[in-house]
């Protein structure tokens, strides 16, 4: 069983979620916040209450099974282990079979939530004067700024407690307690003492509880949660302007608000900022990204040996080498923090025209610039509700063909081509031949194989972990590769054939609750220290797409968030640039 505490229970915090087996407390789970607590509750309350259904319907099950009593199914039903007297049943129908009265139970959806605080701010938006049954659209557009601004529902309005709903308590407040405690102890030694007269016990008996009603203080504890009539900018503003509104039409009003802020912004015809503008590329990971006495985030060229891909025969040996090389260069890289997710940065930007010595037309359909964009969730996580939008970092890196790819990509897609005829090498790891033969047919299949599309592979390997003192339950993910196995809603591929650029984007905001609490805990404390690099692959099976090859990699250098570009003033202009 679980039960949730509120006060001082001898825990860290007085937010604690318990933890019991056989009604006896094995674990002890401390919040910070009263919210976080009530969300862990229910959590674990669906586990407890799933396995009682679980256990419940396992004995229906087995009371009702035919084979537990020779094969007669009614007498399973009625006389089985659950058995109970017949359900009422109208007279026309009985003459059918009769059927037990238990039944299979399934757990249903439901919501946690506070609700004081909601109820306390329509309560106290319907005392305003001026209430409509209806708001038009200019009404609209004021009440929407007016929330918007304010936050409303508990998070901008200004709230406090009825104290004529409380509960008065009396008792000593802990400055007094320990001198108290102190003098009934030495109250109780002396009318021990055979010395002490009648007469001197009672007057001792008096001063304490004299002593006593001196320091007993009142206090108001509890009561209903109410807002401020005044203050509000809210309040002011929807009584002294076109007129109120009820309390249905604010609640449509702030869903709707809210759920325009967290609108995918469509891309803009008017704008498009020159991709790359948001970092800097420097030459070592020590070096002062900085322009005009502005830091932007900085970026380098790593090394593709750094990184560790399957070998030839990995399913064997199950052994990793060092990357034979990179098929794309990294040649730009955009960095900013943004309310929402932004898909689709190939549209939304002016990308760098490449250019290539080709000796005839092309005959695959690898792409010449490869957009890779991660979308990397800062917001606390919830436990409930949707998952796939919120504030965060957008990484996008722009990577372009190496002119050694294209050649091997001419070769290998030439109508002649034949594997045996390939120059045999000494070392058959070092070869990139399988690894662009398999990204060719990644990009062929990906746009309509999910399957195919989910061996998009990403590794992460941060340089400096023990240096900064990252605890262990996080550092122990570095550098582990991971797949983006969920197309549609991790993975998203993107197609500019007029631009020769195919773009994929991974978006971390559906990741699983304790990887996006672990990235909110690093931004704030740890961004700002880490050396990290990403490298992307597609991942190798069989021999013929092994030994694999980095598509492209970079090194992020100790980004600090408190330099981050903001994304909407990237995309209409009013950003810095850093060329």
């Amino acid at each position: 069983s679980v039960s949730a505490s509120y006060g001082h229970t001898g825990a860290p915090t007085p937010f604690a979620l318990s933890i019991k087996i056989l009604g006896q407390t094995k674990w002890k789970l401390c919040f910070d916040t009263h919210e976080e607590l009530m969300e862990w509750l229910a959590a674990m309350t669906d586990v407890v209450v799933q396995g009682s259904v679980d256990s419940y319907n396992a004995l229906i099950l087995e009371a009702h099974d035919p084979r537990n009593t020779g094969g007669n199914s009614n007498a399973a039903t009625l006389y089985g282990q659950l058995s109970e007297p017949p359900s009422n049943i109208s007279p026309q129908y009985a003459d059918n079979e009769v059927v037990g009265g238990h039944r299979l139970w399934s757990m249903g959806h439901y919501n946690v939530k506070s609700e004081n605080y909601p109820e306390a701010a329509l309560e106290g938006m319907q005392e305003m004067e001026g209430i409509m049954e209806e708001v038009n659209s200019d009404d609209e557009e004021e009440v929407v700024a007016a929330l918007t601004e304010e936050k409303v529902l508990g998070k901008g309005l200004e709230f406090t407690m009825d104290p004529s709903t409380g509960v008065e308590i009396w008792g000593i407040p802990s400055k007094h307690l320990l001198p108290m405690v102190i003098i009934l102890n030495f109250a109780l030694c002396l009318s021990r003492a055979s010395a002490v007269s009648a007469d001197m016990f009672w007057h001792l008996i008096t001063f304490i509880n004299i002593g006593l009603l001196g320091v007993f203080s009142k206090e108001i504890v509890g009561g209903v949660v109410v807002p401020k009539k005044s203050g509000s900018k809210v309040a002011r503003r929807l009584s002294s302007g076109a007129g109120a509104v009820v309390d249905q039409k604010v609640d449509s009003i702030v869903q709707k608000a809210e759920k325009e802020e967290l609108t995918i912004p469509k891309p803009s015809d008017d704008y498009k900022p020159v991709a790359g503008t948001t970092t800097m590329c420097i030459e070592n990971p020590t070096d002062l990204p900085v322009k005009d006495g502005i830091i932007f985030a900085g970026w380098r060229n790593a090394d593709p040996s750094m990184m560790q891909i399957r070998s030839l025969g990995y399913k064997k040996h199950k052994k990793k080498v060092a990357s034979p090389g990179e098929l794309y260069k990294c040649i730009h890289v955009d960095i900013f923090e943004s309310r929402t997710r932004y898909p689709d940065m190939a549209s939304r930007v002016t990308l760098p025209k490449v250019k290539f010595e080709d000796k005839g037309p092309k005959t695959w359909n690898a792409p010449d610039l490869f957009v890779i964009t991660i979308a990397i969730p800062t917001d606390p996580p919830k436990l409930y509700g949707s998952a796939e939008n919120g504030g965060g970092y957008t990484i996008t890196m722009y990577y372009q063909m190496h002119q050694e790819t294209r050649d091997i990509l001419r070769r290998v897609t030439a109508d002649s081509y034949k594997p045996a005829d390939e120059e045999k090498v000494e070392d058959p790891n070092t070869s990139k031949v399988n690894a662009v033969r398999l990204l060719e047919e990644w990009c062929r299949r990906a746009p309509t194989d999910d399957n195919f599309m989910a061996r998009f592979k990403v590794v992460p390997n941060a340089q400096n972990l023990k240096e900064i003192g990252l605890p262990t339950w996080i550092a122990k993910y570095n550098g582990k590769p991971f797949l983006i196995k969920r197309p549609g809603q991790t993975g998203f591929l993107y197609r500019h054939p007029e631009k020769s650029c195919i773009e994929f984007d991974i978006s971390l905001h559906p990741f699983p609750y304790l990887a996006k609490q672990g990235i909110c805990y690093m931004k704030d404390t740890f961004f700002k220290k880490v050396l990290v690099t990403f490298g992307f692959l597609i991942e190798g099976r069989s021999d013929d797409e092994l030994p694999e090859c980095l598509i492209g990699l970079f090194q992020l250098c100790y980004p600090d968030p408190q330099h981050a570009i903001q994304g909407e003033d990237f995309f209409v202009g009013k950003s810095p640039k850093s060329f």
